[in-house]
């Protein structure tokens, strides 16, 4: 009846909780810091809630890094990179839905119902302390660390780095003709131009994955380690088909990684009532929309309530990973 899953042996990190505040109620909390630079650390949490730093891991690849030489487990995309919608409301995680469907907590109760996702929770101008976000969660092997057997962790709530990752990966596999466990990779972290809802100009920071190299270095790289290793590369197969029944699994989301979707002062002013169970939901608010109505209402040249006209038909497109919304709010921009 266990899950089976491949030790975490550290973390990498873009951003840490910053200096501990006081709130104008007296309560405790601490802000996020962004980094301009990759942060390794271990499991072990020091005095300031924040993760130690593995020097080992710093001694081989410099103090600040911003790029790290990589290799991803499986050839799937979603097995190496795990993404959803999810909501907190202090440190309790109340909702996480996969764009489609969402499990979400009854008022009241501990027990969750299954609901239409994403819903209006997602809107750049809903504020409310149960708004949702999107997590990543990346696992990966760092070329070069000492022992085999365990692997990092990335942690992202960033809609640009969620995306970007979603994307490298896709366009890695089609240009390897679906391969990507073993190929050496190069995971960087780079400086990206924003702007925020108020028309701010803003620098952020956004991970991604690479192949160092052209093209045609990739695709011999990969052609020498299918034939090199045919017969893994079956048993990887079956591998990877055994654990995606276990990612259709409801995703584990920590209760640590509250920290990363609310580390601010509203965190700090829930109240015990509020954790326990959400606000009811407005009567006003909008229904769920799906991705596709979504983007149907944003091309339409009429209003949104009109009579839908019929459509021609056409063949189903595939469901697309969730998009980056074209201007995020500067907080979830400077989220680890």
């Amino acid at each position: 009846g266990l899950v089976p899953s491949l030790p975490e042996r550290g973390r990498v990190k873009i951003g840490i909780k910053g200096a501990e505040r006081t709130s104008q109620q007296g309560n405790k909390f601490q802000p996020p810091q962004k980094l301009d630079h990759f942060l390794i650390t271990t499991l072990e949490r020091g005095p300031d809630g924040n993760f130690k730093r593995d020097d080992e891991m710093h001694k081989r690849f410099g103090d600040k890094p911003t790029e790290l030489p990589i290799r991803l487990i499986y050839n799937e995309r979603d097995l190496n990179f795990q993404s959803t919608y999810v909501s907190f409301i202090g440190k309790t995680r109340w909702c996480s839905g996969n764009g489609e469907i969402a499990s979400r907590q009854k008022p009241n109760s501990t027990e969750y119902a299954q609901v239409e996702c994403p819903c209006f929770r997602l809107d750049r101008e809903y504020e409310g302390k149960d708004r949702c976000k999107v997590s990543g969660r990346l696992n990966f092997v760092i070329d070069g660390a000492p022992g085999v057997g365990g692997v990092w962790t990335l942690r992202t709530t960033s809609w640009n780095t969620v995306s970007g990752i979603l994307a490298s990966l896709d366009f890695l596999r089609s240009a390897t003709g679906g391969r990507l466990a073993g190929i050496p990779l190069r995971m960087a972290l780079r400086a990206k131009s924003a702007t925020t809802p108020k028309g701010q100009s803003a620098t952020v920071y956004v991970v991604s994955i690479e192949y160092p190299g052209d093209m045609a270095e990739l695709q011999q790289r990969t052609l020498e380690l299918v034939r090199g290793d045919k017969e893994f590369y079956a048993r990887m197969e079956v591998i990877e088909a055994e654990v995606k029944k276990i990612a259709t699994m409801p995703t584990i989301i920590e209760v640590e990684d509250a920290d990363e979707f609310f580390p601010t002062e509203d965190a700090a002013e829930t109240t015990a009532a509020e954790t326990q169970a959400p606000a009811p939901e407005p009567e006003a608010a909008p229904a769920p929309r799906t991705r596709k109505k979504k983007a149907e209402s944003e091309t339409a040249t009429t209003p949104v309530d009109a009579a839908p006209t019929p459509e021609p038909e056409a063949a189903p497109a595939p469901a697309p990973a969730p998009a980056q919304k074209s201007a995020p709010m500067i907080d979830e921009l400077f989220r680890d």
